[in-house]
């Protein structure tokens, strides 16, 4: 049963629950890619629509006076963070801005909701979050839903980024801290930054390459193959100065985006949380006779005998339909039929009328000007296709060969650049093999820490491999069900059953790597296969590792289970003994067994 929170009867789960989500977007990028930019393009030129912006930095944002005008009109809201990054330990600041945005006005919701990331901003961390709230039936994640993640690239500076992140570092502050909360094992801040990098491109919807205009043409072009190897799915836009299609936003969910008026051919409207009216003029001679009305099962139909004005499926139900009743108004010189038209249930209708359907796109006023992916062909330098394989294997890696194997690739990966950035020889067939990989990531199984899964990632001259969750394979009953509540967890483990070894469950290791013309498969997979234990060295890790068990300390199931069960017994023993306590004393008492005594101590207790 999932944990839940008591947030008042307005925002129980299933009230939420009826309401459209709002589209979440996430800006993420480092620092001087031109996010802040984006930012306020986007609020500048996204007409009619109300937005909500959670900033980090509400100084940086610099409102203008344009945006100050759509701020004045209730089109912008914007909440600031006080306690920096929203991926770690300030989420709960993340979502009580967003709570206070979704909930600012329910009448009218904002049709979009804006999240401007630090530069070390992991947007996988805030994925997890956003699950782990949604679980929890938070109203912050029951209104929204994460929708897009935009991640904005600096065409002038990636590839210096990429080779080495040294600069990148200076630029976004000290990384110490980590998105994930990774703890004992993770690598160094530096090597952080470096998959940080390869992440957000990753895990992009889309991918905005800012300063295009700064960026020399080979440059350019070597930093969109390396996007496009990296992620090849996401829509890609070439800007400068972060001016993007308006349409980069996910579109705005039928019954969010709400229209409280409109002006028709032959009619207007206006509705209010309560009614609807509908305006028609007619001439002078015009009699209620002449009118055509009706009303049958939400379709409406008014107009003149033999001419229809007004006609469609009303966007919501009306109480008291059979009584509803049309006046003639005169006002001065003009006549009008005035209908009104009372809503069933409180609320604002996203329109008067019920809308068939959205274009394909998905974008209800698209007008035919969506924003579609560029198509960029992935290719090296040399013009061959960047190529990807897997590494597979169910037999465990040496520890300290595999120890050895990255120190050597690290030696050949920052030897690969001077720093000038100009590529240098290598001594080795395996250096080169090693320096012709652009990014490898996956999970490793090492006797260094046989129970453990261990993170394998690298981007450009960054490599890590740490120690993370347990493998599912060695946890108890206990602890896997205690794993298993939470967010995700069980459709992660379903999808493992797939892969599942008879003897060694899910431990195995599984690397993918994506490189160019320089990448050999056969050389780096005997890199790698050297690393393995050999038959001796299994069937002595074997024997060493059968008697291993995951703690319960380090799942807290049993001591949890322990205190609950013992306060919930403590609290019940306490209960029945007052309660046999007081039975006795009043059994007593009844008998005058004591009175003398209590009477006494009265006396006592007034000297």
């Amino acid at each position: 049963m999932p944990l839940t929170f008591d947030f008042g009867p307005e925002n129980r789960p299933d009230v939420l629950a009826k309401r459209a989500k709002t589209p979440v977007t996430l800006l993420a990028g480092f620092l001087g890619s031109g996010k802040t930019t984006l930012l306020k393009h986007l609020l500048e030129n996204q007409h009619g629509l109300r937005i909500g912006v959670v900033v980090n930095d509400l100084a940086s944002v610099n409102i203008d006076s344009q945006l100050m005008r759509r701020y004045d009109h209730g089109l912008v809201e914007i909440a600031e963070l006080q306690n920096g990054c929203v991926c770690c330990s300030s989420a709960d600041d993340l979502f009580s801005a967003v709570q206070t945005i979704a909930m600012r006005s329910k009448d009218c919701p904002f049709e979009h909701i804006l999240v401007e990331l630090s530069g070390i901003g992991d947007p996988q961390a805030i994925r997890c979050n956003w699950a782990l709230a949604t679980d929890c039936q938070l109203p912050a994640a029951m209104l929204t839903q994460l929708a897009k993640v935009i991640t904005v690239v600096d065409a002038s500076a990636f590839l210096a980024d990429w080779r080495d992140t040294r600069k990148a570092l200076e630029r976004n502050g000290s990384a110490e801290h980590d998105g994930r909360g990774r703890g004992k094992g993770y690598s160094t801040s530096r090597e952080m930054v470096g998959n940080l990098l390869a992440e957000q491109i990753e895990l992009a919807d889309v991918l905005v390459v800012n300063k295009c205009d700064l960026a020399k043409a080979e440059e350019l072009s070597k930093t969109l193959q390396t996007l496009r190897a990296i992620n090849p799915t996401a829509e890609l836009c070439q800007t400068e100065f972060a001016r993007v299609p308006s349409a980069v936003l996910p579109p705005v969910p039928i019954g969010l985006k709400i229209q409280t008026a409109g002006q028709e051919k032959g009619y207007s409207w206006t509705q209010t949380t309560k009614e609807v009216q509908l305006k028609m003029p007619i001439e002078k001679h015009v009699k209620g006779k002449d009118i055509d009305f009706t009303l049958r099962k939400g379709s409406l139909t008014l107009g003149l005998k033999l001419r229809e004005v007004a006609k469609g499926v009303l966007a919501g139900e009306v109480a008291n339909a059979d009584d509803a009743m049309f006046e003639i108004e005169s006002i001065g010189q003009e006549r009008h039929v005035l209908l009104c038209l009372e809503k069933k249930e409180p609320g604002m209708w996203s329109s008067l009328w019920k809308q068939s359907g959205v274009p394909a796109c998905g974008h209800q006023h698209c007008n035919g000007h969506c924003f579609q992916a560029k198509p960029v062909r992935i290719a090296s330098e040399e013009g061959r296709p960047f190529w990807s394989f897997v590494f597979q294997r169910r037999r465990p890696f040496h520890g300290q060969r595999l120890q050895h194997l990255l120190e050597e690739w690290q030696d050949a990966l920052s030897c690969s650049f001077d720093i000038e950035q100009e590529v240098l020889e290598v001594d080795s067939t395996s250096q080169a093999a090693l320096q012709g990989v652009l990014r490898s990531k996956g999970f490793a199984w090492s006797t260094t820490e046989p129970l453990r899964c261990l993170r394998w990632s690298q981007a450009g001259r960054c490599v890590s491999c740490a120690p993370e969750d347990y493998w599912w394979q060695p946890l108890n009953s206990e602890q896997r069900r205690f794993r298993l509540s939470y967010p995700g967890a069980e459709a992660e483990f379903r999808e493992l059953q797939q892969k599942w070894h008879h003897e060694w469950g899910d431990c195995r290791q599984e690397l993918v790597f994506i490189g160019g013309s320089e990448m050999v498969e056969e050389t780096i997979v005997g890199l790698l296969e050297e690393c393995l234990l050999t038959d001796a060295e299994f069937e002595e890790f074997k024997v060493t590792t059968s008697q291993l068990k995951v703690p319960d300390d380090e799942f807290g199931v049993e001591e949890l289970f322990r205190e609950t069960e013992a306060l919930e017994v403590s609290a019940s023993q306490q209960e029945e003994q007052a309660n046999s306590d007081d039975a006795d004393t009043a059994f007593l008492r009844s008998l005058g067994v004591g009175c003398k005594l209590q009477d006494s101590a009265k006396f006592e207790a007034v000297d």
